[in-house]
């Protein structure tokens, strides 16, 4: 049975498409792409589940996401989002990581909780 790979569409506060963010299709390690409605494409690696991870363009970073959080945090799940480079509105980058990180967490939740067959 073939299934697509998930995407989750980005749009701006107006609810106008501005880009997309698809899982690539490979054989071990999920990764994932935004691709923006201009062409652009970055590239999002790293350990998205934990917190720390990037997004490239063109092997270079534009956004680094860090975890702030501890073990014996209040806040478990606090982390940070650096702005490296001027290429995406501050607002189309948080909706970015807040969305692979959405589908990570649906797409692990999911396999989680499948029937054995």
């Amino acid at each position: 049975m073939f299934a697509l790979m998930p995407k989750l569409i980005i749009s701006d506060h107006q609810g106008n498409e501005v880009g997309m963010i698809q899982r690539k299709f490979t054989f071990f390690k999920k990764k994932y792409l935004y691709i923006r409605n201009d062409g652009d494409t970055y590239e999002i690696t790293g350990n998205i589940t934990d917190r720390k991870f990037d997004v490239l363009r063109s092997g270079v970073p534009i956004i680094q996401v860090r975890t702030l959080s501890s073990f014996l945090s209040l806040r478990p799940h606090t982390f940070a989002l650096e702005f490296l480079e001027p290429d995406l509105d501050k607002w189309e980058g948080i909706a970015v990581v807040q969305g692979v990180r959405m589908m990570v967490k649906d797409e692990n939740s999911s396999t989680a909780t499948a029937p054995a067959q």
